[in-house]
Parts: structure tokens; sequence; C-alpha cells
């Protein structure tokens, strides 16, 4: 829910001071009554694996982007906030601006085992002005990712741009007509040509240790643009949201973005084929009971597994000028509360967020096996199309997607699937067609070989 005037009250708390003291009062704020989760057995934490992209297969990640705690910079608010909750994070969120690169702070915590650093990233103001047309934010686009590149097998999480959605100028999505568009960034169409201008920079660089999220607001009122804001299955690795609820419950409120999600799951917008997340979550009404039922709620529902394709909960634990005071601390009014500090601090020590002291995780484990190639592929021509059919692939972690040539050429990227009908052809033209497979974490088959047929 990060509204535009607050992103520079964001990057702009860089003069803090780490504050340590808070270490000894942890003890009490873990007195907050809730239920206790059974850990996990002896030895289950060393039988985790972290994927190419990033995901645990134990648990979720337990982030935050804190601030307004102490004076410092953003590596001494992370620290002072893991005083306050008496463990280490896996994820400390940064924000960035136009012409940045990646800072010291983030660098040393992207570093440091057992920590991930997600980056959003805001490219250029207009988006046009990144979709490659400017020498001088390309130039920009090329500094941020060499200090990315620099950071050698260290892997960050990486935002193009988070929360698009209000950000979209008037008439900037022909497809939702009845939306009040009163942004100024550009169109839904300059906001994917600047992530694939990014992304082509980045990998004319060589840059290969980024993996990529896709940060919607997720806010009911703006579904209508999700699909037209979407990059590219081939460009997300990661879908995450950012839930405030202030009148409805915790559950109601991330239920109604990862509802949408599910139902609007296609070949062309594939958001089950990545890992969910919250990129950042609060509350943000005036009841200081409903915000302690918020925390209880979400750790109740992380032991029901009510939300299982949510792999990270970064919480949102700052105060800006332009918003009431979100601090998990605090009430709205800025009014010190420790009794909603022990709520939060008794969901982010939950076993199953790796609380308990199992918060280090295992070096990463990297998939380098390609997927099998896709065989019997069969082309059946009609009316100004041709039907595809092919036997699946086998992968030894699992085939992800499929991306369809035609000719010699990138044609389509596909789902996990095994069919697909090409239309509107030229009839009496002849079209040649040929697929690959490939695996969540990037590897190509073989070619399926190549089929031919006519349009009638």
């Amino acid at each position: 829910m990060l509204r535009n005037t607050a992103w520079k009250q964001k990057s702009a708390l860089t003069k803090r001071v780490v504050l340590t003291a808070l270490l000894g009062t942890v003890a009490t704020l873990l007195t907050v009554i809730g239920p206790t989760s059974t850990p996990a057995a002896n030895g289950a934490e060393q039988a985790c694996t972290i994927s190419a992209k990033l995901v645990n297969s134990c648990r979720p990640w337990l982030g935050a982007e804190s601030g307004a705690y102490i004076s410092g910079g953003f590596r001494a608010q992370m620290l002072e906030h893991e005083a306050r909750i008496g463990r280490q994070l896996d994820i400390v969120h940064e924000y960035l601006g136009p012409n940045a690169v990646l800072t010291n702070d983030v660098v040393t915590l992207a570093k440091r085992p057992g920590t991930m650093a997600l980056v959003n990233w805001r490219v250029a103001d207009r988006w046009a002005d990144a979709d490659g047309r400017s020498a001088a934010v390309n130039n920009s686009i090329d500094a941020m990712a060499n200090s990315i590149k620099a950071l050698g097998s260290t892997k960050i999480f990486l935002t193009v741009f988070h929360e698009p959605e209000n950000d979209i100028s008037p008439g900037g999505d022909p497809d939702c007509p009845t939306l009040a568009f009163a942004g100024s960034s550009g169109a839904t169409s300059h906001y994917v040509d600047m992530w694939h201008n990014v992304r082509a920079r980045f990998n004319a660089l060589g840059v290969a240790n980024v993996v990529w999220v896709m940060n919607y607001m997720g806010w009911k009122g703006w579904n209508c643009v999700i699909e037209n804001l979407w990059p590219g299955n081939s460009y997300v690795d990661w879908v995450m949201w950012d839930p405030y609820p202030r009148n409805a419950t915790w559950t109601n409120f991330v239920n109604s973005f990862y509802n949408f999600l599910l139902a609007n799951n296609d070949a062309t917008h594939n958001f089950m084929a990545k890992p969910w997340g919250l990129a950042e979550f609060g509350y943000v009404g005036s009841s200081q009971t409903a915000a302690y039922a918020m925390y209880d709620e979400a750790r109740r529902n992380l032991q029901n597994g009510v939300h299982p394709r949510l792999k990270a909960y970064v919480v949102w634990d700052q105060h800006t000028s332009v918003s009431h005071d979100d601090r998990v601390g605090y009430t709205e009014n800025g009014v010190k509360d420790p009794t909603e500090q022990a709520h939060y601090n008794a969901f982010a020590n939950d076993p199953l967020l790796g609380g308990g002291g199992a918060t280090t995780p295992p070096a990463p484990s990297v998939d380098t096996t390609p997927p099998t190639r896709p065989t019997s592929l069969r082309a059946t021509p009609g009316i100004r199309q041709i039907s595809l059919t092919w036997t699946a692939a086998t992968d030894n972690v699992g085939v992800d997607r499929y991306y369809l040539f035609r000719g010699n050429s990138k044609y389509r990227l596909l789902g996990n699937v095994t069919s697909y009908t090409d239309t509107n052809l030229t009839t009496g033209t002849t079209y040649t067609y040929k697929v690959y497979a490939i695996d969540s974490a990037g590897n190509w088959s073989a070619s399926s070989g190549n089929v031919s047929a006519t349009a009638k």
C-alpha cells in the first residue's frame, strides 16, 4: 500500500544508529498469549533445500522493511528490528530510486549468511523513459546491473517499480475504461516495455544472480489491470503483493488477491508456476485490538496451512510523514504499544517461520539437470489455424513451462501444457513448429524436432 508520495520518505531514511540494548527486552515481549506451534523434528531444518529461485522447501521466509525507531542507515534499522524480535531476518527489504546502485548496507546484509536482500527499484518515474529510448536511463540501468553482478554468487530479489497499479496515467489501460487512473508514469504497455528493457540489459551484461519479483499492490479495485501489467511468464520468478487490512480480517484481505491469482491463471499469465509472497504487509486501521488480531490470525493461518502458496512474509514496519504510523510497535498516532510488538513477535518467532533458533537457511541447491525433450509433436491443420499436441517432457524436479518456436524463432511461451492452437493464420501457408521444455531452474530441454502443416 505504498503511496507515491511516501517513496522519498522510504528511500531517504539513511541516517540512523544501531540500537543493541533491545535484546534484553525480547523475552518479556514474547510472553504474548497465543497458540504455540510444534517445532520440526530434530534434523528437519538440515534436510531443507533452497531452489535456484530462492524458495525454501521447508518453510516461508520472514522479512521486514523497518525504520523510524532509531537514527542510522538501512543496516542499522534492520539490526534494530532483529533486536526487537530476537531473531535474524531471512529477507531485508530496501527501496531504491532512479540512478541508484546497491548501497553498502544492502551489500553487507545480502552477503550475511542466512539473509537475502529484496530490492525494490524505481527505475524511472516515467516508464517510457526506461524502455530503451533514453541513453541516460540505459546507463543507470547498466550501473545497477553491474552493482548487482558484483555480488558474485550472492543472489538478490529485485522488483522493477513495485505497486504500479495506481501509477498508471489516465487512459493507460484501454481494457479498463471505467477505472479512474490518476497516475503519471504511463500506460500498462510502457510498464511492460520497461521490464523487458531492464531484463535485456541485465542479460547483455551477464547478470545471473537476480531473482525477479513482480510486486503488485494487490487491492481488488485495481484487479482489472493486473494481467496487462504482467511482464510475461519468462520475465517473472516470484509474484508478491502488499495487503494492508483496515476493516477486513487478515484472511479475507489476503484471500482477495490470492484467489484472484488462482482464478485468472492461464498460459499467458502463469501465476501458479511462480512462488508467491507478501512483499509488504501491516495493519493500517485505528483499532489496536484489530492489530493484535491480525498478527494472531496470520499466525493461525500459517499453522493451519490456509495460504500454502505464500513463501515469504515481509512486514512493513515503518513510519512516514504522509501516512499514519505503520510501525508494529506503535499505534496509528505514534503512541508506543509493546503489546502490538509482542503479538507480531509471536508470529515472527513461530517455528513454522524458522523461529526457535532455526533461522539460518542451508546452502542453495542448484538444479542443473535439463528436462527430457517433448516427443510425438503433431500438427493438425484447420481453417486458418493449426492445432499442436505433444507428449509431456519429464524432469528430475518438474517441468515448469514450454517454449513454442515457429520456424526458427521464439513464438509463444506456454505454461505446463501439452497442446496449443495457433490461430489467425494465412490460408495455404505452411508453418513449421518445434517445442522445448523448461524446468523451474530455467534449464532447457533438447528440441522436440520439427513438424509442419498447411493452414486451410
